[in-house]
């Protein structure tokens, strides 16, 4: 999973072995920011939470809870508070 940035036609594209992946834009950074969404896209896969254990689709190994949990977890207990 290599991509390149290339230009293409009037502006700049991503390529993955040789043709191109995504449509044309006009800047290198548009294309840079559409090859950051196809490298974070490839990584996403099926994972099990570390707090209730349901599956959910993680975008990466730092991605270990689902969106509830990570919700619950960030929620503060106003017991705890001073």
């Amino acid at each position: 999973m290599i991509f390149e940035i290339r230009k293409h036609g009037f502006g700049w594209a991503v390529f993955e072995g040789g043709k191109p992946v995504t449509p044309e834009v006009s800047t290198r950074h548009l294309a840079e920011t559409k090859r950051d969404r196809l490298v974070a896209e490839r990584q996403r896969r099926p994972r099990d939470c570390l707090r209730c254990g349901a599956e959910f689709l993680s975008t990466g190994p730092g991605h270990r809870m689902c969106n509830h949990c990570r919700q619950v977890a960030g929620e503060v207990d106003p017991q705890m508070v001073p």
